[in-house]
């Protein structure tokens, strides 16, 4: 009796994790902690010119998707390079911080969620260089938030996921 009842509590156990961890509220957490590891990263290479591989934010294979160029599939080394060319692109216009302004979370299923969020871009003087922003699609697997695609648009096209 003792074994069944043990059985029982270990089911429940893990019945109520894995509940528990798939509350919207806590996907909308977790997924802002992506965001927020995704801009200390950024804002960490334009001082260090470090690029942090400590944490992967993405996908194995991310797609890219920008104005004027043909969707691209990325690994995570194409990724970091082009990320890197990118930033330095930033830091010689005299970025030198990027803060979120607005993040914008959808849950679309228990494992997608799409974001649309606005940045804004500074300068070492403080003052704003431009805002910019991009919709993300995400995936969860093994409980893992990961950015699946980008896709950069104008600020002014950023969808209201309210």
């Amino acid at each position: 009796m003792k074994s069944v009842l043990s059985i029982a509590a270990l089911l429940l156990s893990i019945f109520t994790t894995s509940v528990h961890a798939t509350k919207p509220s806590d996907d909308k957490a977790q997924i802002t902690q992506v965001f927020a590891h995704y801009m200390q990263n950024y804002n960490s290479y334009l001082k260090t010119k470090v690029m942090n591989k400590a944490q992967s934010l993405y996908t194995d294979k991310m797609m890219l998707i920008t104005p004027n160029r043909t969707p691209a599939v990325l690994n995570e080394e194409k990724l970091a390079k082009g990320i890197q060319a990118f930033l330095d692109g930033l830091r010689a216009k005299g970025v030198n911080n990027i803060a979120w302004d607005k993040l914008q979370i959808k849950l679309l299923s228990s494992s997608v969620a799409i974001a649309s969020n606005t940045a804004v871009r500074y300068k070492s003087n403080g003052d704003i260089y431009d805002r910019a922003a991009a919709t993300y699609m995400l995936t969860k697997n093994n409980n893992q938030w990961k950015i699946a695609t980008l896709a950069p648009h104008a600020v002014e096209n950023v969808l209201p996921l309210g």
